[in-house]
Order: C-alpha cells, then sequence, then structure tokens
C-alpha cells in the first residue's frame, strides 16, 4: 500500500471541494480548476449539485493515482 492509499484511506464516499482541499493541504480554487480543467487528462470529475461540487472519493482516488509520482512500498 502507498503513502497515497494511506491519507485516501477511511475518507467519506463523497467530497466537497473544501474537504478535497484539505485531503492535500491545497486551496479550493486547485480542486476548482481541476474540475473545470480544459484537459480531459487533467480533470477531475465531480458532480455539480446546485451551486457546489460534490466529488466521489473514488474518482478522487484515481485522479489523484494518476498523478501520484511516489514509490509504491509494496
Amino acid at each position: 500500500m502507498s503513502a497515497l492509499d494511506d491519507l485516501l484511506k477511511g475518507l467519506p464516499p463523497t467530497l466537497s471541494v473544501s474537504e478535497a482541499a484539505k485531503v492535500f493541504n491545497v486551496s479550493e480554487d486547485v480542486i476548482r480548476g481541476a474540475i473545470g480543467s480544459d484537459n480531459p487528462e487533467e480533470r477531475l470529475p465531480a458532480l455539480r449539485i446546485g451551486r457546489g461540487y460534490t466529488i466521489l472519493t473514488a474518482d478522487f482516488g484515481a485522479w489523484a493515482r494518476a498523478r501520484y509520482s511516489g514509490h509504491s512500498d509494496n
């Protein structure tokens, strides 16, 4: 299991933009930028609900793993 998997373990099934930003200690603007990215390879999938977004934790994990450059502990 990687350090990233350890970080993502135990998260709720869905995340707000604010919660997702706190996971990686980045601003909410970084997460919103990823959601709205014109590049499909960089885009973070999210559900638009009302005025905000809900991010499925499974999608958040897949998105993060695609960008993770760390080593695996396996």
